[in-house]
């Protein structure tokens, strides 16, 4: 299966050679290496696991000959993993930045991070050491899986007719922050349609949330959720995170 992702993700990030972008709070950072299988009790839905992508040991160090394996096997792997129905969701990071070694995400239909790591570092990008990965348990609500439906349909309505559209890609804001005081923000904002999906991170992340905003700037996504906040009578930290992915992400907030 091609999906368009797997090309902005590369064309993004430059397989995070001399790119930096961000994803979680400084706040977190340094907790953020254990990787057992504990989750946040209080979120309901299904177990997969999230994938960072960081600045690897040899990031802005490979040559030209193995900056080209890297890049080729990156995109072999995501497409192999798509095809196998393990690889949901992926994009990169970008502006606005919160911690300057995240490169990018991946989410898989794995709910092991033992097993999610193994499959993370197959990819040539990570074995090389221009990736490196951290992974954590995530439970999720939103019909994630839906995506790859999506896409698949997508490209199957593009190879039956070659005038039609593929799916694109876009910039989304995420933001993140502890669960128990964003609960009643991210409902409300679900009930709006303004919120793609969220969920809720395990281990050294425990009691960290993260919403996917329908929001193409900071600014916009600033605004939505000072008006979630006042509808809601509360009053969350948010950290916001640019990122890039399939339009089809959206498409969740209509499942």
């Amino acid at each position: 299966m091609k999906l368009p992702w797997m090309i902005s993700l590369a064309l993004a990030s430059s397989l995070a050679l001399g790119c930096s972008s961000g994803f979680l709070s400084s706040q977190t950072e340094a907790s953020s290496l254990s990787h057992s299988e504990s989750t946040s009790s209080t979120e309901a839905g299904e177990m997969y696991s999230f994938v960072f992508l960081l600045a690897g040991p040899r990031e802005g160090q490979l040559v030209q000959e193995e900056l080209m394996a890297a890049r080729e096997g990156h995109f072999g792997n995501m497409k192999r993993l798509a095809d196998e129905g393990v690889l949901l969701i992926a994009g990169p990071l970008t502006d606005p930045r919160a911690d300057l070694k995240h490169r990018g995400i991946f989410i898989f239909d794995v709910d092991n991070v033992d097993t999610a790591r193994e499959i993370a570092e197959t990819d040539p990008g990570v074995q090389l050491g221009a990736f490196d990965v951290e992974v954590y348990p995530f439970r999720s609500p939103s019909n994630l899986r839906r995506v790859t439906e999506l896409e698949r349909a997508a490209i199957a309505e593009q190879e039956a007719d070659p005038e039609a559209e593929g799916p694109g890609t876009r910039p989304f804001l995420l933001a993140s922050a502890e669960a128990d005081s964003a609960a009643p923000v991210i409902e409300h904002l679900e009930s709006e349609g303004k919120a793609f999906f969220h969920g809720t991170f395990g281990d050294e992340l425990e009691g960290r949330t993260i919403v996917a905003l329908d929001a193409l700037r900071k600014d916009a996504a600033e605004v939505l959720l000072a008006d979630a906040a006042s509808a809601t009578g509360t009053d969350v930290d948010w950290t916001l995170h640019g990122w890039f992915s399939t339009e089809n992400v959206a498409k969740l907030a209509t499942q």
